[in-house]
């Protein structure tokens, strides 16, 4: 394990380690922060009394007789009195232990008791300092304060390869909800590291001998408490209070505390204040002769050596009031944060762990006695996955016991071992496999190993657009059987997840174990077309367009960057009005269309038209409208992120060969109306998903509309402030480079390192040049991108483009390095 994933082990291990006792450590501490000011709150008439009109305080001795005459024992101990008109003064009684206090009215003298809350302050002090566990308490919070300073290192130095001054101290506003939250994770814990080390490091003054020894070395000051001022000569009589008043009168003190000496040869000491002391933990010592009110030491605070005053401040650093009021606040925060920041910690960690593992089916416990059904898949967009987990969840609702695997996860001894084997995959392109899949077949199957005990049922996705649909499908099936398994029903293949096909898998799995037919998630009406522009009017290429969908629901983290959406589209109502003219039939007469009667006209825009020649349906419309095939979703990739508030996409116009707009590109782009309610759904894509490591570099490649693609995976890692970012877009001149303005704003911020354009049709004299010739010349660029760990993206064409540039990469890796690197998941593809 190299260093930097070590420390963001530990990092993540340690929070969650110690996250809880941090903070509750931290929430009672931000209790403990304004504890004056809420018990004076909450003792209006006790800790602060009302000034009759023309009084003052009473001296001293006046003072101290009313106390005794209301409480004769026992003797007291120590008396604080302030000079803060409304004041109370505070007495304390010799007990064992800390003096038993109350308050007092110094301008009567009367006994106001002990303010109400200090329970409850003393029961989170214990908390916060032991939890309310003893010693045992006071070693975990000690325990948990080292674990604090190793979780500030180690988020140091993950960060210490980050550029950027900005990316350290500026959360970002913009991506992801959990990239915004891991940005102010980071960034507020740079931005409290020297408050957060300070209030460690004095909180370990308490914990541990060890460190208050450090702390002791450090500041040059001597071990032990001071002891009590020993006089020469012992004093037989009592203190001449008197005398002692007149004295402290002439300190011009604002706070005073008088102790009372234990023995009698010890001195009477004072603590003091005045407005010049540094802060409110601050206290200058007098050591007074009792009977004369003699000066037998004068210690200003100002006047001990710093090492010793930052000993003796060493509460006030810890609770922020070495600092005033300003401290006190900053203090608060920093405590108050701890709990969010273990919260926030514990979010990100069960969203990357825990939430993703949620999504898929809960499976039964498999056991040497139970004979469980394969349930297989190999997906490219996450349409077959789902599919699987779908079919997974119909055979765990009949106690069927299942063993659920990726196809490229699938080991030859698990296929072996297997009775039943249900394979849900997709292909990819003109018949290839997806890219987790490549060359799975050979490696599972090519070892000429029978499966003769194997019984097999498979359902295939694909586009009956390629020349070889369902390809991989039908050579996983050719394998299969090849391989002596049995199958159980003929392949079922699906021409764009057709709801029919999946119906029919439905059934078959209903025949051997019972229940509901298998039906796909439909797609639901959640989007409105708000936006369409013409980015490229004067270019050469079909006009394309950028579309915006908005919500019509509150929209959250629907989707990440590589997501697709799936569009149904409708017929527009001139076509089908002319398709009407020509077969002879009234669009207004009423059918039966998903269970609400409508005009033909309206049902028919749902369904792709058949040829006149082919015949005219006859009288039984209702029944033949039934049998006409609907027009099924088309894919878009997203170019925006659930931040920006739309959907943003990038669409060309399709042509057919009579001159007519395709059907999807057609309604987005010309025939629906700006306002019209689409029917549509988000999507996945588990082979394009983002790469959010700021560290990991990437080089994003495209051409068309396939700049669609780069565009969100770009955002997505400006969001974390990545700039590692290579980018190589193609299209046919300069007046089809859509969004060029944004391209070079994002390469002029220092997030696109390098920023290639290639036009396949400028007026030069050189050969007509693509996005695979500019990756072949930057030869020692790409070699040196792919040693450092570089993920590869590509978007756009799936028949001209990708395979060039997958040639290239091959050229450089070989042919077992490009079989690597693809199983690898460093290359994440996006064409069509």
């Amino acid at each position: 394990m190299s260093p930097r994933p070590l420390f963001r082990w530990l990092h993540r291990w340690l929070g969650l380690f110690a996250g809880l006792i941090l903070a509750i450590v931290g929430g009672t501490g931000a209790i403990m922060s304004f504890q004056d000011d809420l018990l004076r709150w909450m003792n209006a008439g006790i800790m602060q009394v009302t000034v009759p009109e023309g009084a003052t305080v009473l001296p001293l001795p006046d003072l101290l007789a009313r106390i005794q005459a209301q409480k004769a024992s026992p003797p007291i101990a120590t008396l604080r009195v302030s000079t803060e008109p409304g004041e109370s003064a505070w007495v304390g009684f010799r007990a064992r232990g800390k003096p038993a206090g109350e308050f007092v009215n110094p301008y009567t003298g009367d006994l106001l008791g002990k303010a109400r809350g200090e329970a409850f302050f003393h029961t989170v002090e214990n908390v916060h300092r032991r939890l309310l566990a003893g010693n045992t308490g006071k070693a975990i919070t000690g325990a948990s304060a080292l674990v604090f300073l190793a979780i500030m290192i180690s988020g140091v130095i993950i960060r210490l390869r980050r550029a950027g001054l900005k990316y350290w101290f500026k959360p970002i506003g913009h991506g992801a909800l959990a990239a915004r939250t891991q940005s102010w994770h980071s960034v507020m814990g740079v931005w409290l590291l020297v408050p957060f080390l300070l209030v460690t490091s004095t909180g370990l003054f308490w914990s541990y001998d060890w460190s208050r020894n450090l702390w002791l070395v450090a500041t040059s000051t001597p071990k032990g408490k001071p002891a009590p001022y020993k006089m020469a000569e012992v004093s037989q009589s009592a203190p001449d209070l008197q005398a002692i008043a007149d004295r402290l009168a002439t300190l011009s003190a604002n706070r005073v505390q008088i102790f009372w000496p234990n023995k009698p040869d010890e001195a009477m000491r004072v603590l003091w204040q005045n407005s010049a002391t540094p802060h409110q933990r601050a206290f200058n010592t007098l050591q007074l002769q009792p009977t004369t009110a003699e000066i037998l030491a004068d210690q200003p605070f100002v006047s001990l050596p710093f090492g010793t005053q930052i000993i003796r401040s060493m509460f006030a650093l810890h609770s922020g009031e070495y600092f005033g009021l300003v401290g006190m606040w900053m203090m608060f925060l920093v405590s108050l944060s701890l709990p969010l920041f273990f919260i926030s910690g514990l979010w990100l960690y069960l969203r990357r762990r825990v939430r993703p593992r949620s999504k898929l089916v809960k499976f039964s416990k498999i056991t040497p006695d139970t004979a469980p059904v394969l349930v297989v898949y190999a997906s490219q967009t996450g349409t077959a996955q789902t599919l699987a987990q779908m079919t997974a969840q119909r055979l765990e609702a009949a106690a069927q016991p299942v063993l659920f695997r990726s196809l490229d996860e699938l080991t030859h001894a698990e296929l072996s071992a297997a009775s039943m084997a249900l394979f849900i995959v997709s292909t990819y392109g003109d018949g290839e496999a997806p890219d987790q899949a490549q060359g799975v077949i050979k490696s599972l199957l090519g070892k000429q190993q029978a499966l003769p005990t194997l019984s097999f049922a498979i359902l295939a996705l694909g586009d009956r657009q390629y020349r070889q649909f369902c390809g991989f499908g039908i050579e996983l099936r050719q394998s299969l059987l090849a391989a002596q398994a049995t199958e159980c029903f003929p392949m079922l293949m699906a021409d764009q997840a057709d709801p029919v096909v999946l119906d029919e898998w439905g059934s078959q799995l209903a025949s051997v174990w019972g229940g509901e037919t298998l039906t796909a998630a439909a797609p639901s009406p959640a989007w409105i077309l708000s936006k369409r522009q013409h980015l490229n009017p004067a270019g050469m290429g079909f006009p394309t367009f950028e579309i915006e969908l908005t919500a019509t629901h509150t929209m959250r983290d629907e989707w990440q960057a590589g997501a697709l959406i799936d569009i149904v589209p409708l017929q527009p109502t001139e076509r089908v009005a002319q398709w009407l003219h020509a077969a002879g039939l009234e669009g207004s007469q009423r059918v039966l269309f998903d269970g609400v009667e409508q005009p033909l006209a309206e049902a028919l825009r749902h369904h792709e038209l058949p040829a006149i020649s082919a015949g005219k349906p006859g009288h039984d419309i209702p029944t033949w409208i039934n049998t006409l095939r609907r027009l099924g979703a088309r894919s878009y990739s997203i170019a925006s992120l659930p931040t920006d508030g739309v959907v943003r996409l990038l669409v060309r116009q399709v042509q057919t060969p009579a001159g007519e707009l395709g059907i999807a590109s057609g309604w987005l782009t010309a025939h629906a109306p700006l306002g019209e309610k689409l029917t549509a759904q988000l999507r996945q894509n588990p082979s394009f998903l983002p790469m959010v490591d700021p560290t990991v570099p990437c080089l994003f490649i495209a051409n068309g509309t396939g700049m669609a693609g780069i565009r969100a995976q770009l955002e997505a890692r400006i969001a974390v402030g990545a700039k590692r970012n290579w980018v190589i877009l193609g299209e046919r001149s300069p007046q089809d480079a859509y969004w060029l303005a944004q391209w070079h704003l994002w390469e002029s911020e220092g997030f696109i390192e390098r920023l290639d354009w290639v036009f396949s049709q400028l007026p030069t004299s050189g050969a007509i040049r693509y996005v695979q010739h500019r990756l072949g010349e930057a030869h020692d660029s790409l070699k040196e991108y792919l040693e450092e760990n570089a993920v590869v993206y590509v978007c756009g064409s799936a028949t001209g483009m990708a395979p060039a540039v997958e040639s290239v990469l091959s050229n450089l890796l070989g042919t077992e390095g490009w079989q690597a690197f693809r199983r690898s998941g460093r290359y994440r593809r996006d064409v069509y």
